[in-house]
């Protein structure tokens, strides 16, 4: 009964950034799906085998030059066969190892600390690439060196970081002569165990054309070696007892079982680095920490910026850094998601070397629960360890994406073309709502209406999910825009993007489409194309518009779509009624490469009727003069009146017990200001319902376009059916304006109510031995009567009640109270179970957002959720919670909070087994207390 309560709990806690039960101690946050964890073991086991496609990219523009660059010589050179045909045991000192560096340049050296349970080990470079489609080639044998067995450090008590500090196996100085990329030192040892070292070789001061940065925070940020991350403690808790370390080092080795100890790489960006080799394109290989120092190989040194697969942690210099290279004109390729989700720190080791330790406090950044609060919280917020949306930092991660995270999926996705006449399309094939499969998932981003989407944002693809964790329904947005600097910044907005660009490793998503649009961006971002001008919006239209009243202004954005400059020769207005409209714009005499400036429209109608004129430019781009169509309408101002709804039906409600509330919105849909003299409620059964209002009524008057809203309830006097008619007095064309309004007063049938008055709780079932809490009847703190019950836990306890309906029902309201005396913890506090004791609906505590979330589910485990505002729950405070659930196909549920309305769902709510049994639930380290449960055929509403 309760193991499914955990396990929700268990997502939920995932979903909020902690995982919380033993179970699930293991998995990283948000990251439920085991098919991740299967595709990644899958990777380390098999053989780096690639199974030809078709390669749709052309290479003629650069071969033409007759110089090949450092990429296509390398990868002229014949691969190695069988470097990766191992899959390493999971034991993280049989043999492992980490760099000093995880980055290193011509001419530095790195050194290597290599644990084995062996006599010996042998150490052997390889770089990784196309190379024929054998994915790597060995460049340097080290040889071999006695194994030491070196000992996993403890965690840290108060921080949980891991550090190793071991003894140096050997130093490998990088030849001046090889090739920037991603490199692999294999360690193997006499007992034929091997394990990989991961490390890029820079190269510093070049001038590429792709900079393609690994993202080794974010590999660090899951790893788990010697027990810790940045989500889990896998420790027995003897030393460290936080859910997560606060800190990570890259001072050991990554997990055995990630890429065989290459980090996440084989996970993603390996996939995009074969194909972008195979094609010849000329890249510079970084990390994320050398983004976030942008010192050596800047940024602006290029003409693009790659941020492939899984780049979810970045410090506050690599957004400043990013950023910063988008408004110099650097182009940027986000091939991922959950890019750029929680903000982190870089800070020295023990031993002064910079970089080595990576801070992340995460939820508990601004909270006072240990590890939490992040010593910067309140001192410097911009570099807070919290979720960059967070208002803390405030930075979404949109304003710079296009899209942002949302959620992740239980399974793979198709990507779904949309605005296929975008470049982005050229020759792929693929036309609006083409499916290319496996490639959305397993987490996604989305679009936001938070005010901080980039100007001129397209979105390329819009592929239908059902996500996890009580989404449901959404969408994964692929998009593009341009900066005003001219850069273009592509988002996929899915982490399983370079899937589509190469089939190794057992995927077989690889399509010729993905392919080639990832070509047409690369080629893009790096190549040279003359003026082109787009319009957006190609029309304006200002509907009616008052005689001689100027209009608001409209924009239209002109863009200037190619690399060059787009010099101006006119902006104007012309055609029959070009006097009555007017334009500014802040275009200047010309608009940089990829850039855009805005054109501003204004209407002030002459006269009644249709009005129309044609925005022109003349420019140097093809096709000039290019035009924008103007169009409004002129009006004599009258008031005009709507009402939504008609017409309110209350449905049955107890008699002489008012209901909640349901509301009217009444909109003045004219030119001109409403006055409304009265409002009223009149007919046979008047005095049953009642109304209140925030419209302006006497000398008062609604502006055109807005709205008021008028709530009613009813309360019936007498049995049987009720109605009244609402009345509105006005000045526009119609008066007076009438709503009917209905109702059935009922004596209400009650399945259940808590009989705590007794003095016990005979009517509950206590847990033989499930749960270690204190459940007592309580007569100091009740709501109502002199009796109610008390749930109350130490740390790691929950207890709970249970009792049955007197009969199984399908249509329900359940009403209970609730005071919690410490709401710093979240928790479940009320559940509804079915006839099969399986989830009906359930009520938790959100510690975060200081509110109740309400989730619904049906016979098909959809989940459907309701959640009351945020910071609506304080401490020592009675709550009314009621909970309508109706279990039918088009099904209907409702939330009231002291008694409104604070949501609806209205679905498929049906299921088999009926709402049969409630449970009152605590399992946060404080007391509940519960009174005034009842469970009835109508509205319980609040007691009074």
């Amino acid at each position: 009964m309760i193991k499914l309560v955990q396990r929700w709990r268990a997502v939920k806690s995932i979903r909020q950034g902690r995982l919380t039960t033993a179970s699930n101690a293991q998995a990283p946050e948000r990251r439920s799906l085991r098919l991740i964890l299967v595709c990644a073991l899958i990777g380390a086991l098999l053989p780096v085998a690639y199974v030809t496609i078709t390669h749709t990219i052309s290479l003629a523009s650069r071969d033409s030059q007759n110089t090949q660059n450092a990429i296509q010589i390398e990868n002229s050179k014949p691969g190695t066969d069988g470097w990766n045909d191992f899959a390493s045991e999971l034991q993280p000192d049989l043999i492992s190892g980490y760099g000093s560096r995880i980055s290193v340049n011509h001419g530095q050296s790195v050194d290597f600390f290599v644990t084995t349970t062996a006599a010996s080990v042998s150490i052997d470079i390889f770089r990784t690439g196309w190379y024929g489609g054998l994915g790597a080639r060995k460049v340097a044998s080290l040889g071999s060196f006695p194994g030491v067995h070196q000992a996993i450090p403890t965690p840290d008590a108060t921080t949980g970081i891991v550090d190793c500090h071991w003894t140096k196996t050997t130093t490998l100085t990088v030849p001046t002569d090889w090739v920037t990329g991603v490199y692999l030192a294999k360690l193997t040892s006499s007992a034929n165990h091997s394990s990989f070292i991961f490390f890029v070789v820079r190269n510093d001061g070049g001038h590429e054309d792709l900079l393609f940065q690994t993202s080794v925070t974010t590999y660090q940020a899951y790893n788990t070696w010697g027990g810790t991350s940045l989500y889990n403690n896998n420790t027995n808790g003897a030393i460290f007892s936080g859910p997560h370390a606060s800190k990570v080092s890259f001072n050991r080795p990554f997990n055995p079982g990630d890429s065989n100890g290459a980090g996440h790489y084989f996970w993603w960006e390996y996939k995009f680095v074969r194909w972008a080799e195979s094609q010849g394109y000329d890249i510079s290989y970084t990390t994320d920490i050398d983004t976030s120092e942008n010192v050596t190989n800047p940024l602006t040194n290029h003409k693009a910026f790659l941020s492939v697969g899984h780049d979810e942690y970045w410090t506050k210099s690599m957004r400043d850094n990013v950023e910063g290279a988008i408004a110099a004109g650097v182009n940027v390729g986000f091939f991922g998601a959950n890019t750029s989700y929680w903000q982190i720190r870089l800070a020295p080791d023990s031993a002064g070397t910079a970089d080595r330790i990576q801070v992340g406090y995460k939820d508990f950044a601004n909270f006072n629960v240990p590890p939490g609060p992040d010593p910067m919280y309140g001192l410097d917020n911009s570099v807070v360890t919290t979720l960059w949306r967070d208002p803390v930092v405030n930075r979404p991660e949109n304003a710079m994406l296009g899209g942002m995270f949302e959620q992740q999926v239980y399974q793979d996705y198709p990507f779904v073309a949309q605005n296929t006449s975008h470049w982005v399309y050229a020759g792929t094939g693929l036309t609006n709502g083409s499916q290319v499969p496996g490639i959305i998932g397993y987490e996604y981003d989305k679009v936001f209406n938070n005010g901080a989407t980039p100007a001129g944002l397209t979105i390329l693809g819009s592929s239908p999910v059902n996500a996890c964790c009580g989404t449901g329904n959404s969408h994964a947005d692929t998009t593009i825009y341009t900066a005003p600097s001219g850069a273009r910044v592509f988002n996929a907005g899915t982490i399983q993007w370079s899937l589509g660009l190469d089939n190794s490793q057992g995927n077989t998503y690889a399509n010729v489409g993905i392919q080639r649009m990832t070509a047409n961006l690369l080629n893009n971002f790096i190549s040279s194309t003359p003026p082109g001008v787009s319009l957006s919006p190609a029309s304006l239209s200002f509907g009616n518009q008052n005689v001689n009243t100027a209009s608001s202004s409209q924009n239209v954005s002109l863009i200037n779509n190619g690399n060059s400059s787009l010099t101006l020769n006119s902006i104007s207005l012309t055609g029959a009624n070009a006097s009555e409209f007017s334009q500014s714009n802040n275009c200047g005499s010309s608009v940089a490469a990829h850039a855009s400036c805005i054109i501003s429209v204004s209407f002030t109608p002459a006269s009644q009727g249709g009005k129309s004129a044609t925005l022109t430019i003349s420019d140097n781009a093809s096709g000039s003069p290019h035009t924008a169509s103007l169009a409004g309408n002129g009006v004599v101002p009258t008031p005009g009146i709507t009402i939504n709804p008609l017409s309110l039906d209350f449905g049955t409600q107890n008699l002489n017990l008012a209901s909640g509330s349901k509301a009217l919105t009444l909109s003045n849909n004219g030119t001109a200001f409403l006055t409304i003299s009265s409002i009223g409620i009149s007919g046979t059964n008047a005095g049953d319902f009642s109304q209140g209002n925030n419209c302006p009524t006497g000398s008062s008057s609604l502006a055109p376009n807005a709205s008021c809203t008028i709530n009613v309830t009813f309360t019936p006097t007498s049995l049987g059916s009720r109605s009244a008619t609402l009345t509105i007095n006005d000045n526009a064309n119609g008066s007076p304006h009438t709503v009917s309004l209905s109702g059935t007063g009922v004596n209400s049938t009650v399945y259940l109510n808590d009989g705590f008055e007794s003095g016990n709780t005979s009517k509950w079932s206590l847990p033989n031995s499930d749960g270690s809490g204190t459940v007592s009847i309580e007569s100091t703190t009740t709501h109502s009567g002199t009796r109610a019950v008390s749930i109350t836990n130490g740390n790691n306890q929950y207890a709970y009640l249970g009792a049955p309906l007197a009969s199984a029902q399908a249509h329900t309201y359940t009403r209970f109270y609730i005071r919690i005396a410490n709401v710093s913890n979240g928790s479940v506090v009320a559940i509804g179970r079915n006839q099969n004791d399986g989830p009906v609906w359930e009520v938790d505590y959100n510690s975060n957002s200081h509110a109740f979330d309400i989730y619904f589910w049906n016979g098909s485990n959809q989940i459907y959720s309701i959640s009351t505002p945020n910071n609506s729950v304080s401490a020592n405070t009675w709550y009314s919670l009621e909970i309508q659930d109706f279990q039918d196909q088009s099904g209907h549920a409702e939330v009231w909070l002291n008694g409104i309305s604070r949501g609806t769902i209205d679905g498929d709510l049906s299921m088999t087994n009926k709402y049969a049994r409630v449970l009152i639930f605590n399992n946060a380290p404080t007391s509940m207390y519960f009174d005034d449960v009842q469970v009835a055929s109508n509205y319980n509403g609040p007691v009074n």
